[in-house]
């Protein structure tokens, strides 16, 4: 699993064992797990930037055991938005600096840095960087050089963009594109690849 910029609630099924849930963390590098035989995972995905409330969260689908759409309801319930994060998460994957967000948005560097420590975010730079890197990644399926894609991305040469790939995704742009495995993650919605994403259900039904 590559860094996407989301959280979610996963459900892990194991027929020897009661379903057990948990929030994924914020990843910063990829993800690799392995998985016995019978074991079962469902969950829906968060926007990237919401405040969770994990505890009531969790104590809620612990003791409720949802199905999928009384699992979205307590989602909803649980979890927040804020406007002022995701317009500034927005403004970030479309900008090529920090520097560059901020002033789109009207504010200083500073404030824009304070707004994501005032609600518990990643700083600004995270943001940007990554959605930078999945957005390459993405363009990586098309019919360009590596060379331009890196210059359509935002990078200073191509250089540049395997450095960040190496660190977002463990593979160089070359490897990235050869992989299918590795597009087809990178095809899931996500920070840079699909800004308005909604909670959703990636790794299963439940029904």
């Amino acid at each position: 699993m590559f860094p996407d910029g989301c959280r979610d609630l996963i459900l892990t099924v194991d027929a020897s064992s009661r379903p057990d849930w948990h929030i994924s963390d914020l990843h910063l590098s990829p993800l690799y797990l392995a998985v016995e035989s019978g074991i079962a995972f469902y969950g829906l995905r968060l926007h990237p930037g919401v405040a969770i409330d994990e505890a009531r969260l969790l104590a809620d689908v612990h003791a409720r055991q949802p199905d999928a759409a009384e699992m979205t309801a307590l989602v909803e319930e649980h979890c927040r938005r804020s406007p002022s994060i995701s317009e500034a998460i927005d403004c970030l994957a479309e900008s090529m600096s920090v520097a560059q967000a901020a002033s789109r948005l009207g504010v200083s560097i500073r404030t824009l840095q304070r707004l994501f420590g005032a609600h518990g975010q990643m700083p600004p730079e995270f943001w940007l960087l990554l959605s930078r890197a999945r957005r390459a990644a993405a363009m990586t399926a098309l019919d360009a050089s590596l060379a331009d894609v890196a210059a359509a991305a935002g990078y200073s040469d191509q250089a540049h963009m395997t450095r960040e790939f190496a660190r977002w995704f463990e593979l160089s742009p070359g490897r990235f594109r050869t992989q299918r495995a590795a597009r087809e993650l990178i095809d899931q919605p996500g920070l840079g690849t699909d800004v308005q994403i909604s909670t959703r259900m990636p790794l299963g039904s439940l029904t």
